[in-house]
């Protein structure tokens, strides 16, 4: 997979998603040796560290993205209230760029 033709910011989320997931159903399978569920483990913490330092520009790209769009939050379950605060941060940040477009506008004309 390579990113010089097309962005890739978009599956920042889902991967790391697919990633954690991975590493959850072996964690809880029963025939997983008891090393390989602690290294399990210290992976899982690891993954979810650099997770927790992603930002709204990861959700907003993954949103933004015309295969994956918010469908994929309702299927991977968020939940109504945290889909909700997500599409109010998008929707403000656009607002704010039409804003700045405005004034940038005005500005060369007078």
């Amino acid at each position: 997979m390579s990113g010089f033709t097309y962005p890739t910011i978009s599956t920042v989320i889902p991967l790391y998603n697919l990633l954690i997931d991975h590493i959850e159903d072996t964690i809880d399978n029963i025939n997983t040796l008891p090393s390989i569920k602690l290294a399990a483990e210290k992976c899982k913490e690891k993954i979810l560290e650099y997770y927790n330092k992603t930002n709204n520009i990861y959700l907003f790209a993954t949103i933004l993205d015309s295969r994956l769009k918010l469908q994929y939050f309702k299927g991977k379950e968020w939940g109504d209230e945290l889909i909700k605060t997500i599409q109010e941060r998008l929707v403000f940040l656009l607002f704010f760029f039409i804003e700045i477009i405005i004034i940038l506008i005005i500005s060369i004309l007078f």
